[in-house]
């Protein structure tokens, strides 16, 4: 079986935040797309997925939000990863072009701290309820946060242990999600006289929650914005990376948000009851076993992401620290969060909180590094007073656009793309403080 170098890990336990050598970059469209796909067949997108149907929305509807933000966000994700690709650095460096040497180190890379703790406790609970779901119809009654805490310690010894034999994870997870999502699928279908829901779309009706929706997926998927680069500073081609990640995104959002979105539809109920009214409905071993799997392995392969840009980017920080240091501290805060289930019940509203400066930042990091032609001065970017120092180590232009897109941001009806409009924003801002610095 292919075995793909991208999170082979054995070169990320050897690099932190310098550049990786030419020598180590050697990842390819199966490495890219096996991320990408990995990354988004999770119990979040099932479970959010749910949610929207639940909401009131239809399987069509859904699948249309999920799929057009998740391929909106991985658009503007994969412009920024380029950086990864031409000079080996990590996303959070990167953000020191445009934001400055202590711009990028203490406030993209915070932010980017909060949302991996996030992420990583929002997945544990999503498949703690799903493992709950089978202890509970095989007999054995748990309570959901202690199942958290033991899975989530779990996953943050394994990745304590090292990356580097988890280089097969990523490889040996995708046939066997694959497998067991296609099978809890025919199973649901089968036991439901093959069922199919219609294909309907009330925009007149829907459209603010739709919106809602879309604005809520966009705005998690522009967290990974300063982290782009760190998943592909091991891929040695731009076509390769776009070609593997626009394949696995795809495949993945629309496979994932069909899974929860179909669940939901046909079992009827809340989406935080989604996992036990699909083991009541299938009342199978086999279905038990192949759920387990699926969330085992979902939940597996997107926290090893969380830990690693997580670590990294508080790595960022506390420079002094090592990665695996960092990691082990996020890790620790992150279970501690998982104690808390009311972060997967409140899901839009915290996603919305923690994620509202990534869209302005996009933006000003796109139109910065368009208007370099994406030159860097790599040995710069460790210098504090080299030439990204700019004003006691801020980029004050850029701070002050950020700031104004995100307030302005509020100022949008909620029935717009909120998360997409800020993107664009902050480019007309930047061009609107240029003309009057100038003046």
């Amino acid at each position: 079986m292919y075995k793909p170098d991208l999170i082979n890990l054995r070169a990320t336990d050897r690099y932190g935040t310098e550049p990786v050598e030419k020598q180590d970059q050697r990842a390819g469209v199966k490495d890219s797309f096996l991320i990408m796909v990995n990354y988004l067949i999770n119990p979040g997108t099932i479970l959010t997925s749910a949610m929207g149907v639940a909401d009131g929305l239809s399987v069509a509807e859904v699948m249309l939000v999920q799929c057009s933000a998740v391929m909106v966000g991985i658009t503007l994700l994969l412009l920024l990863a380029r950086i990864g690709v031409d000079y080996g650095i990590t996303g959070q460096m990167a953000c020191r072009v445009s934001l400055g040497y202590r711009g990028g180190r203490f406030l993209t890379s915070p932010l980017r701290v909060i949302c991996s703790i996030y992420w990583f406790a929002f997945q544990i609970l999503a498949g703690g309820l799903a493992i709950q779901a089978v202890l509970d119809w095989l007999g054995i009654s748990v309570p959901l946060i202690p199942i958290a805490l033991f899975f989530a310690t779990l996953q943050l010894l394994v990745a304590l242990v090292g990356y580097g034999w988890l280089r097969n994870v990523f490889a040996y997870a995708f046939p066997i999600k694959i497998i067991c999502i296609f099978y809890l699928l025919y199973a649901l279908m089968e036991k439901s006289d093959w069922a199919v829901p219609a294909i309907e779309f009330q925009f007149d009706a829907h459209w603010l929650l739709m919106m809602s929706w879309f604005n809520g997926i966009l705005f998690g998927m522009l967290s990974l914005i300063t982290d782009a680069a760190d998943f592909t500073r091991y891929q040695y081609s731009l076509k390769k990376l776009w070609l593997g990640s626009l394949a696995g995104a795809m495949l993945g959002v629309s496979l994932g948000s069909f899974m929860g979105a179909y669940a939901g539809w046909l079992t009827v109920g809340t989406a935080s009851a989604l996992f036990h009214n699909i083991m009541i409905f299938l009342a199978s071993p086999i279905a038990a076993a192949a759920l387990l799997l699926l969330i085992v392995f979902d939940n597996w392969t997107i926290n090893i992401i969380n830990l690693y840009s997580g670590g990294l980017s508080l790595n960022h920080v506390i420079e002094r620290w090592t990665r695996e240091r960092c990691t082990f501290l996020i890790g620790l805060v992150a279970i501690a969060l998982s104690c808390f289930p009311t972060i997967v019940e409140n899901y839009l509203g915290n996603v919305t909180l923690l994620t509202w400066l990534f869209p302005p930042i996009t933006g000003v990091m796109l139109v910065d590094l368009m208007n370099r032609k994406w030159e860097i001065d790599v040995p710069e970017l460790y210098k504090s007073d080299g030439v990204y120092r700019y004003f006691h180590g801020f980029r004050i232009q850029s701070v002050v656009i950020i700031g104004i897109t995100a307030l302005t941001g509020l100022l949008i009806p909620s029935d717009w793309p909120i998360s997409l409009m800020m993107v664009l924003m902050a480019p007309l801002f930047h061009i609107l403080y240029n003309h009057i610095i100038n003046l």
